[in-house]
């Protein structure tokens, strides 16, 4: 079933999808982008640890629980200027490369979520492209949190590195 965004918060999400395509580290990912779920598994209860690794590399986007959205107005009075704002969670997983030292492969994965947050005037990153109007008006990009899979948890999901972005955008 194709999706067609028409609210304003479907819209805010898409903004985000579009910019993170534009980075230039994207292309390079060969990554797919999903919106609050990952596909349903095959057993319809969870993916197994195959499904998730063909999955990767993903990035996953949804709206922030808490501070999700904001509109405001300056003036209840008919000439009111309407301004919002919010935040979105930015999932990245991928594959933790098996070649590489748990070392090495964890000072890569900083590289690759480093070049997808800030980049040069050639080489986009998110931060960079936020003044664009095609794209979500980003203030703020923070990594929240980047992990490993745990080894305890590697023979039921894989190996997988996994970031936490929290993008907080506004309009005002």
């Amino acid at each position: 079933m194709t999706f067609t965004p028409l609210g304003p918060i479907s819209k805010i999400a898409d903004r985000l999808d579009l910019m993170i395509r534009a980075t230039n580290v994207w292309s390079s990912l060969a990554a797919t982008i999903y919106h609050h779920h990952l596909p349903e598994p095959a057993n319809k209860v969870s993916h197994t640890k195959t499904e998730l690794a063909a999955l990767r590399p993903f990035v996953m986007l949804w709206t922030n629980d808490r501070d999700g959205i904001t509109w405001t107005r300056d003036t209840a009075g008919p000439d009111a200027c309407a301004a919002s704002d919010g935040e979105l969670v930015i999932r990245f997983e991928r594959n933790t490369p098996p070649n590489m030292s748990p070392s090495l492969a964890a000072r890569d994965f900083e590289n690759v979520i480093g070049r997808l947050c800030k980049g040069t005037a050639a080489a986009p990153g998110l931060i960079d492209l936020a003044g664009d109007p095609r794209y979500l008006p980003l203030v703020e990009l923070r990594l929240v949190e980047h992990t490993r899979t745990l080894p305890e948890k590697i023979n039921d999901i894989g190996d997988a590195q996994r970031a936490y972005l929290l993008a907080t955008w506004s309009t005002a």
